[in-house]
């Protein structure tokens, strides 16, 4: 694929999560009564989270490089991606073993690079319950 093709289809895919979280914030305000009937766990899983793989190659750790700020969290499946993949980045970065040390910080969105990878090693409903502490946080999910 030429480099021109490869931005193109990083741009798109941007761009349509991008649209995703649009839509996934207006979906939580429209159905807000739910919110006080499910535990912050449930609320998160259910209506806080948005899960996208279109294949490799297609900018998943472009776009959260690209997103990722301070007060954000991003959970790796190990130290040597953290090192290879994500460098230097504004925001907090954590292997499935660290995520329990930060069950006291509230973060703005969690996104997880390569949710089949990271859940293998920390249950998925272990990083809500750490996580999920208002309704307010947004999870992304990308990859397998």
């Amino acid at each position: 694929m030429s480099q021109n093709a490869t931005m193109l289809t990083h741009k798109q895919f941007h761009s349509l999560l991008d649209d995703l979280i649009v839509l996934n914030l207006l979906n939580r305000s429209r159905v807000v009564g739910c919110k006080e009937i499910l535990s912050p766990t449930s609320w998160a899983r259910e209506f806080c989270t948005i899960s996208c793989d279109i294949g490799r190659r297609t900018g998943k750790s472009e776009y959260i490089k690209t997103r990722a700020n301070k007060g954000d969290l991003l959970v790796v499946a190990t130290p040597q991606v953290r090192h290879c993949v994500f460098p230097t980045m504004l925001c907090t970065i954590a292997t499935p073993e660290l995520v329990k040390n930060l069950q006291q910080t509230k973060f703005n969105t969690i996104f997880v690079d390569e949710p089949s990878l990271v859940f293998r090693l920390l249950e998925r409903e272990t990083l809500y319950k750490y996580l999920a502490h208002d309704g307010e946080q947004t999870f992304i999910m990308l990859g397998s």
